[in-house]
């Protein structure tokens, strides 16, 4: 299960994070997968991936990214946002029990 804290909860994100999050964000919904580490430094002109895993660090530790792989960039496209991750499961779900209603699964 994954464990997500209150917005309250989370230190505040410097400009920089705040605009790394809401790119992997819109490209998450766009694309249906993250974006990978290359992605995301092209998108901010951070030629090393090393320079990107530092942000993307600092998103994990403050709470507003998960990494599923436990070490960034261990998977291109390991890197989860939890809102995103729960709400995915509650659509799951509901789709499963309506293809059970419709007899497609059992």
């Amino acid at each position: 299960m994954i464990k997500t804290t209150t917005r309250q909860d989370r230190p505040p994100l410097t400009p920089k994070q705040s605009r790394m999050l809401v790119f992997i964000a819109t490209f998450w919904g766009e694309n249906g997968v993250s974006p990978t580490l290359r992605e995301i430094g092209s998108e901010f002109g951070i030629t090393s991936v090393n320079g990107v895993v530092c942000h993307v660090r600092a998103l994990v530790r403050k709470g507003y990214l998960l990494d599923s792989d436990e070490a960034v960039g261990a998977s291109a496209r390991s890197i989860r946002i939890p809102e995103l991750v729960e709400a995915a499961k509650g659509v799951a779900s509901k789709y499963l029990a309506t293809m059970r209603e419709n007899g497609v699964v059992s």
